[in-house]
Formats: structure tokens, sequence, C-alpha cells
């Protein structure tokens, strides 16, 4: 498709999107008094308006792979995170949930008292044990309120066929509160990258895996089971992803969350 074109239809659906966000962050927080199920009706309305314009707007769809393994119960979500588009669309794919995110969001204003207001996780990244703990302490609440906790185990947004060690605190959640870890890999980033409001028409392919329970495993183990499943889902999955990934890795590269700066030699 011309590359005009593209920038065209991208453009019209930011200008769509944008002030979507601000609407529905709006409508959240007035909806304060009439509790969480109803705040949570209108942030989720955010997501379908935001999935119809990239589909209709940009030509940008998805299908899901593996619905059936997501548990009838609150359990905790590891995501690949590559581009704006899992933000906008998770809303449509996991069960009434919040999200662990960066405490800087929180600053930002309406949108930040928004998510606040729903019980998003916010978190200090610089804190490390501290903000394991809380991830621990807040996810425990949530859960037993049955809401779903979504993790992003690599803790930032990755550029396309890079990845990073995971986190921990999903996994440790996860075994503490005694539910379900659940792993689910996408090809987002190969239509919407890292750092670019360009949003490619295709179909994304959302894979589901096979719930990981907490009986009879270590944290750890969970951990290892999680990011494999990830990794090897990922590269036998989508052959472009594959393609960078086994570029990236030859390569001595800073692990900055996808910048790609060369490590210097000491």
């Amino acid at each position: 498709m011309n590359k005009a074109f593209t920038i065209l239809r991208s453009t019209i659906a930011g200008l769509i999107i944008i002030p979507n966000i601000a609407i529905n962050c709006l409508l959240v927080v007035l909806t304060m008094p009439f509790g969480h199920k109803v705040q949570y009706k209108f942030a989720k309305a955010y997501s379908h308006v935001g999935h119809y314009v990239l589909s209709w707007v940009t030509g940008l769809k998805y299908e899901i792979v593996g619905e059936e393994n997501l548990p009838d119960t609150a359990s905790v979500v590891y995501m690949k995170h590559q581009s704006a588009w899992e933000t906008i669309t998770i809303f449509r794919i996991v069960p009434q949930f919040v999200i662990v995110l960066k405490r800087e969001l929180m600053a930002i204003p309406l949108f930040g008292h928004a998510l606040k207001s729903i019980k998003m996780i916010d978190i200090d990244r610089s804190s490390g044990t501290s903000a394991v703990k809380q991830v621990i302490e807040k996810g425990t609440e949530r859960l037993r309120d049955g809401l779903w906790v979504s993790i992003f185990p690599e803790g930032t947004r990755m550029m396309y066929g890079r990845t990073r060690r995971f986190g921990k605190s999903g996994a440790l959640l996860a075994k503490e509160a005694g539910v379900p870890l659940v792993v689910i890999a996408h090809n987002a980033g190969e239509f919407w990258g890292k750092k670019t409001l360009m949003v490619n028409p295709g179909k994304i392919k959302v894979i589901i895996g096979e719930p990981i329970m907490p009986d009879g495993k270590s944290a750890d183990e969970m951990l290892e089971q999680a990011s494999t499943w990830m990794e090897t889902t990922m590269r036998e999955n989508f052959p472009e992803y594959k393609k960078l990934a086994d570029y990236y890795a030859g390569l001595q590269l800073d692990d900055d969350g996808g910048n790609f700066q060369t490590k210097k030699s000491s």
C-alpha cells in the first residue's frame, strides 16, 4: 500500500482515538460514585471505539487463537508489549482487569486520575524489591476482588524482534495468590511499531497459551515456563519476528528496552 496513504489513514485514526481517550477518561472519573463496574464499562468503551477505528480506518484487524485457555477465575496475565495496540485492545481480550504500570503515567492530568480511579496498579520501577512487593500486595487485593492482573513482563515496550529477561513479580503474585498465570503472545509490533504513530494494515494474531498452574511449581519455575513458551511461540508463529530476533541476537546490545544501541568495547 502507498506509504502516503498509510500515513493519512494513521493520522485520521489518531485524530479520532486521542479525543476518544480524553472523553472516556472524563466519563470514568465522573462515574466514580457509581462504582468500579460502571467505570469499567466506559474504559472498555474506549477499547471498542479504538478497535473499530483501527479496523475501519487503518485496516488493522486481529484474530484470537486459544481463547478457551482463559480460566473462569481471576488470573495473572503476561502479555507482550510492542506497540500502543495492546493497550487499546486488551480490554477486548482479557476479562475485567487492572494493569501494572509505571507511576509516571499517574501524573498525566485526567488520564492519571482515571487510571487511579479504576484501581490500576502503579509502581516506581526504580525501587527494585519495593516495586515487586507493591505488585504482590496490590495485585493480591485486586485478585480477591475478582479482577485480573495484567503485566507486561519485559517491563517496557519492546521493538519487534527483541526481548529481555522477564520480571518476576507476575510469577510471584500468581504463586502467592494461588491463581493461574496466563501468557499471551501476538505480533502487533509487525504492523504498529514502538515509537511510531504509523499503523500498517494487516491482521494481528493473538495466541493465548494454556494457563500455568501454581500447584507444585515454584515462582521461578512458573517464570521459566512462561518466558520459554512466549519466545518459542513467537518464533514458531511469526516468521518476521524470528528473522529479526535472530538478527538482533547476533548483535551486542545494551538492555535498554529496545533502542538497539551497540555496546561500547571496554
